[in-house]
């Protein structure tokens, strides 16, 4: 998220996409870094994750979305690669990490913001077809999160390509004097939206 929507912030924890044939070799990297399983401390459903910790730190290694929609495969790890603190690693896709974040939309959490910043962050890069032949018949998600996103910050959203609203059937957003800042804090009043971060910290 960070690469992605270019907000700094601190996680709770550390993904690691791998395959489904992978994901034994990786539970086994991770408890052999003296990690234990997080079962024991809060159950958790373990056909698409397995959880790890120590003390506060959490790593979680995913295989499959949480609704079972889809499993990882090696396209999803053949993502840009970032660099912190001299270590370089891959990410996942954009593609894939917007995919999932539109499916969780719990009683207690949201990825909806995520998915608003990478659209703000990198949205008119996404290789939008492969997005599209991911989501299947699930565009309407999509059709969604972009009504979302064209009423936060109209001009952003005229960015993404213009094939791509008519397909899902919306249209263009009148920018007029809309604060993308005023709309993001009718939504939480906390900062989240990358855009407006500065500002919302200055308040």
């Amino acid at each position: 998220m960070m690469a992605y929507a270019g907000q700094v912030r601190d996680s709770k924890d550390i993904d690691l996409y791998v395959t489904p044939e992978n994901r034994e070799a990786m539970i086994a990297v991770v408890l052999q870094a003296g990690l234990v399983d997080y079962y024991d401390r809060a159950p958790y459903d373990r056909n698409w994750i397995f959880r790890s910790c120590r003390e506060d730190l959490i790593i979680d290694v995913m295989w499959a979305m949480a609704n079972q929609r889809a499993q990882v495969d090696q396209s999803w790890l053949d993502g840009p690669s970032t660099t912190v603190d001299e270590l370089t690693f891959p990410l996942v896709r954009p593609e894939e990490t917007l995919w999932t974040k539109l499916y969780v939309m719990q009683r207690d959490r949201c990825d909806w913001p995520d998915a608003l910043n990478i659209l703000n962050g990198i949205g008119p890069e996404l290789d939008w077809a492969r997005l599209l032949e991911r989501l299947g018949d699930d565009m309407p998600l999509l059709a969604g999160l972009l009504q979302v996103f064209r009423w936060i910050y109209p001009p952003r959203y005229n960015q993404l390509p213009q094939a791509i609203r008519t397909r899902l059937g919306l249209p263009e957003a009148v920018s007029g004097q809309i604060n993308p800042a005023d709309r993001a804090r009718l939504l939480d009043t906390r900062p989240w939206f990358t855009e407006t971060l500065e500002e919302d910290r200055r308040l």
